[in-house]
């Protein structure tokens, strides 16, 4: 396939959109994807090439956010290594992918989230502790399963990832989103462990899409750090309702 620079300069301003909503609030990919596949890379391709830009807009959310320091201190096990090891099984399952049940599948998530977002609106905006106390086994189970999600397609798992952690692990907000960086940081690891081999991942597509991203990522953390629990809470339902509105073809 041949390399057009003006496609290239294109991805680069979307990479860099699309890394810094994806760092306010989550959904970046559904941005990504389709200007991939508008490139002409097939569905498989594109979802492994936006690997590149999602780890170095993660990475870079991440820097800055524990630059100001906003990152929670540690990781429990029942958090990470759940959604690592679900991240590498993604991965192997979504090499060859149905793209109309993909879209089916998301959108429904999407508005459960909105729904559990609606259903309790206070709990996303302050710390509580108290639900820490949920037990490690439900935990680490749902962790898995956002971490299969994480690994098979990568869209939307930031949003999941926040409301885990809201729910589960009683973070507010802010430091919820902060968290979400690295930990999505870490699960697209295992992912490219997978497509890279495959040689499904497309290199100047790639690398062009992950240096913007990374400067999204960037602006994106300054924005996340500047804005109250509220705002984030009011964009990510913005997201939620935009994305999930698409997938089911009502606009």
């Amino acid at each position: 396939m041949d390399i057009n620079p003006l496609h290239l300069g294109a991805l680069a301003l979307v990479g860099v959109l699309s890394a810094a909503i994806n760092t306010v609030a989550g959904g970046g990919s559904f941005i990504t994807l389709p200007a991939l596949m508008a490139l002409g890379l097939p569905i498989a391709e594109a979802n492994a090439t936006n690997r590149l830009g999602v780890l170095l807009q993660a990475g870079s959310a991440s820097l800055t956010f524990r630059g100001a320091g906003a990152l929670p201190g540690g990781f429990a096990w029942t958090t990470l290594a759940p959604t690592l090891v679900g991240s590498l099984l993604g991965a192997q399952l979504s090499i060859s992918l149905d793209e109309g049940l993909v879209r089916v599948v998301i959108g429904v998530a999407m508005l459960l989230m909105l729904g559990l977002m609606s259903l309790g609106p206070e709990r996303w905006l302050r710390e509580r502790p108290e639900a820490a106390a949920v037990g490690g086994l439900t935990q680490a189970l749902a962790f898995f399963v956002m971490g299969v999600y994480g690994g098979f397609l990568q869209a939307g798992v930031g949003i999941f990832l926040m409301g885990g952690m809201v729910m589960l692990s009683g973070l507010d907000l802010k430091r919820a989103n902060a968290l979400k960086s690295l930990l999505v940081t870490l699960l697209t690891l295992p992912a490219l462990l997978v497509f890279l081999p495959a040689g499904l991942v497309r290199w100047p597509e790639g690398l062009t899409l992950g240096l913007s991203s990374a400067l999204g990522g960037w602006i994106g953390g300054l924005i996340t750090l500047r804005v109250g629990p509220r705002a984030l809470r009011a964009t990510l339902i913005v997201v939620i309702l935009t994305t999930a509105t698409k997938l089911f073809g009502l606009w």
